[in-house]
């Protein structure tokens, strides 16, 4: 049994006094003063019976859709669906019920093979149109933007006013006409309103409109189209008409041709809408050819079969809709519980979230090009921006308190998204899961796209003995000189201005943890590359006073462990390991990280002589030997002007609804590996971590944070069940970062379980002793996931019990089996300043 635990403790430093005088000091404080105003609420409540949004959290839902979702909503001309599709994940991901979501269809009134032969929109009286955002922004005559433009790989057609971003040809129009689909594909909320205890359903279509939700009524005035036919359809279900979504001209169509006597259902079937539409069959206008996504079938095929498939599988729910929101506004609980439970059947048999997330994921890299285009100009305009006030002599600190003067920058940022995308889909396993620990596979495909982005940024790349790379804004010659000359270089780092974090995660890590501060850094020295390039600022060493450094540090998640070394990356470079010691450390699967860095150093062989990556360090081949030239100690490249922009791990800022802040705690952590061996070694590592707890919630250890990292055995000393009665439970806490989640704050499932473990032999010897029956309890099988890294609070933790014992029968086992659950509902349900570990779920199986 190998059982980690970290020490994590948490000090505070006082900012020194002359520096809590200066000017960055203020501008610091006036910053966080100026955001407070602009916050973001991350919590979207819900009705508690029902589970629709409340009707006041539209805008918050908005700002969550609109601020941390990639998308091109600036073109109008494709892609709806799609964005209709990466719109209903977000919502999904926000905690949005998958019944209080579905997709609406605005369709042109005029359906015809006449009208469909017709593309000039001006011919067509109810065709669909849009003012085309990106026309004044893109200008064929910016020769920066037609510069930036060619280096993404997009084509432009001054001629044709038209451009080309993979496969999508963009007409470069003031009006923009659905000419494809001639129809729009948007998303439906339904909301509950409180105050007069009934629903809403609104729209939230970006493209449209970026600032509310709104109406339909609203959306045929955006789309200048009175009379276009409106359909919707729940997930996984067919468009069809609601009747209070037809117009008065519509209604009386539909009385021509359908005579209903009183209290007849009114029709909303295909019938109703080929007579309103005119459509042909088989064309964009026959619903018979439409799937639960869009009436424009896919260019896949496959994929256009397979939604065409499932389209249907969801039409219940739009009946169940109706009886939900009809039983929640007449107070009508249990019956609202009933529907509850048929929508969760439906959204579980259907595998709806599986769904909705597939073609998210497919979408996302079907609108790349777009997206591309969009975050060119947008870099274009902000670039433009961004030198006009350097030119005019603006103080640019002065803008950080500015809401606005910081939107007219948004294209950096979203420059910058898009790398965070890009490497976090490079370092996805099998799984899905990022998963980029230092020098695994994944990994090492990160470090190769991360040397890609650098010399994109004008970055001349270098790596150090330990494999971390660092990039120095630099000319040519100096370049060249200080490939050879080492205190030429040293000379030019011990001074430079550095951007630093790390590119590794942990297993399942998140996207921004690291790779912000890296990535940021990069974003930072291409907007210094471009001001030098474009308009003529000197921004590139030697012609500045210091020069801009991006350091992305090598093990900053501690894959690699042992030699008393901590982060080997950053503790490289300042001095405090050696090299010797780094390479001797090992990681879980005991692999040593000189051999593992000498095979990524391989791979970088290869790509530089690809010329996939351009770095410093010469390619060596000797024989069938192959490896990268390391003459640069990680020394040569500390610098004591050093910046590290990073996401916060626990909930402080959320808490206190501020967005930015200056660092003013750091972390000290200690680490150790503890070894069990024996008989009992599982259940002897759970009560280890049981003690370390108990240590940690007495006041003389205020401030100290411990958590079990790496809980790992061999088969060899598995503890062996012999029983005649077996249960295996699992309890669900909350998976979260060591360093940032307080004690008070955890849910771990890692201390729950061993609690349990303790909970379930007590409760055994008081049974013996109460009911004059023998009983012998075995524990084992012990898990926790995740259970690699100690720098990750366990999400769930499982364990085993073999109860030996004479004459028990089922009543006895179904009265241990219910004083278990009790105490897991009564007592390690309760968050840990209640007595409790905040466990949130548990799963039980007799074995």
């Amino acid at each position: 049994m190998r059982f980690g635990i970290s020490f994590l403790y948490i000090g505070f430093v006082e900012p020194a006094s002359d520096i809590s005088r200066s000017d960055p000091y203020r501008t610091y404080l006036q910053m966080r003063k100026s955001l407070l105003k602009e916050k973001v609420e991350l919590e979207i409540e819900l009705d508690r019976i029902s589970g629709l949004p409340l009707l006041g959290e539209q805008q918050k839902i908005l700002d969550l859709v609109s601020n941390y979702q990639p998308l091109p909503y600036s073109i109008s001309e494709y892609g709806c669906g799609m964005k209709c599709d990466i719109t209903i994940r977000k919502l999904v991901e926000l905690g949005l019920p998958m019944y209080a979501i579905s997709r609406g269809m605005i369709m042109e009134k005029d359906m015809s093979e006449e009208a469909l032969t017709t593309k000039d929109h001006q011919a067509r009286p109810h065709s669909l149109t849009l003012e085309n955002r990106m026309f004044h922004r893109i200008s064929f005559q910016n020769h920066i933007q037609m510069t930036l433009l060619k280096e993404a790989g997009i084509i432009v057609d001054p001629t044709l006013e038209q451009i080309r971003t993979g496969h999508f040809n963009i007409s470069h129009q003031k009006t923009i006409q659905f000419v494809n689909a001639r129809s729009h594909i948007f998303t439906f909320v339904q909301f509950w309103d409180p105050q007069n205890n009934t629903n809403s359903q609104l729209i939230i279509d970006l493209t449209t409109d970026r600032n509310e939700f709104f109406t339909v009524p609203q959306l045929r005035r955006y789309l200048h189209a009175s009379e276009s036919l409106l359909l919707e359809a729940p997930l996984l279900g067919r468009f069809l008409i609601r009747p209070d979504h037809l117009t008065p001209l519509q209604l009386k169509t539909y009385t021509r041709y359908f005579q209903s006597g009183p209290g007849a259902e009114m029709k909303t079937d295909n019938t109703l809408i080929t007579i309103l539409n005119k459509a042909e069959k088989g064309s964009i206008g026959d619903p018979s050819t439409w799937t639960y996504a869009n009436n424009l079938p896919s260019e896949d095929q496959s994929v256009y079969q397979i939604q065409l498939s499932r389209t249907g599988h969801g039409d219940s729910i739009r009946h169940l809709i109706a009886d939900l929101i009809e039983a929640r506004s007449e107070n009508q609980d249990e019956k609202v519980v009933e529907v509850l439970q048929q929508l969760s059947s439906i959204e579980r048999t259907t595998g709806l979230a599986t769904i909705i997330r597939e073609d998210a994921i497919r979408a996302e890299n079907a609108l790349e090009p777009l997206k591309n285009l969009v975050d060119v100009i947008s870099t274009s305009i902000s670039l433009q921006e961004l030198s006009e006030r350097l030119m005019e002599g603006e103080d640019l600190s002065a803008g950080i308190s500015d809401v606005r003067e910081l939107n007219l920058l948004f294209g950096f940022s979203f420059r910058l998204r898009e790398r965070i995308q890009r490497l976090a889909r490079i370092s996805k396993n099998e799984e899905g899961q990022i998963d980029a620990c230092a020098l695994n596979p994944h990994f090492n495909e990160a470090v190769i796209d991360c040397i890609q982005q650098m010399n994109r940024a004008g970055l001349k790349v270098f790596v150090d003995q330990v494999g971390n790379l660092h990039g120095l804004l630099i000319d040519q010659e100096t370049f060249e000189t200080s490939k050879s000359d080492m205190s030429y270089l040293r000379q030019i780092t011990r001074h430079s201005i550095c951007i630093c974090s790390h590119i590794d995660t942990v297993k399942d890590g998140g996207k921004y943890d690291g790779r912000l501060g890296v990535l940021s850094g990069i974003e930072v020295a291409e907007m210094l590359h471009d001001l030098d390039r474009f308009y003529h600022f000197d921004t590139t060493y030697p012609h500045t006073q210091r020069c801009c450094m991006v350091s992305a540090f090598i093990g900053e998640e501690m894959t690699f462990t042992g030699n008393h070394v901590s982060m080997p990356g950053s503790a490289a470079v300042t001095g405090l390991a050696s090299i010797a010691d780094i390479y001797g450390m090992r990681n879980n699967e005991g692999q040593l990280f000189e051999e593992e860095l000498n095979q990524l150093l391989v791979l970088l062989g290869d790509a530089k002589a690809g010329g996939r990556i351009d770095i410093a360090n010469a390619l060596v081949l000797d024989g069938d030997q192959k490896s990268i030239d390391l003459p640069y100690e990680p020394t040569h490249f500390f610098s004591p002007n050093t910046y590290e922009r990073h996401i916060e791990q626990g909930i402080k800022l959320v808490d206190l609804k501020i967005p930015l802040t200056q660092v003013e705690i750091i972390m000290g952590i200690h680490q150790e590996d503890f070894t069990f061996t024996g008989d009992h070694s599982e259940e002897a590592a759970l009560r280890f971590n049981m003690e370390m707890r108990h240590l940690v919630l007495q006041s003389r250890f205020k401030g100290l944070r411990i958590t079990v990292g790496t809980f790992q055995y061999s088969s060899d000393d598995c503890t062996e069940l012999a029983f005649d009665y077996g249960m295996r439970w699992t309890l669900t806490g909350q998976r979260d970062h060591a360093g940032g989640t307080e004690i008070a704050d955890r849910r771990d499932a890692g201390v729950a379980l061993a609690r349990l473990k303790d909970f379930v032999y007590e409760l055994c010897q008081e049974y013996q002793t109460t009911h004059d029956k023998k009983i012998h309890l075995t524990a084992g099988g012990i898990e926790f996931t995740p259970g690699i890294n100690r720098n990750v609070i366990p999400g769930t933790a499982s364990i085993s019990f073999g109860i030996k014992g004479d004459s028990l029968v089922e009543s006895d086992r179904f009265f241990i089996q219910q004083q278990i659950k009790a105490y897991i509902v009564g007592t390690l349900y309760l968050p840990v300043n209640q007595g409790g570990e905040g466990i949130v779920d548990f799963t039980f199986q007799e074995i």
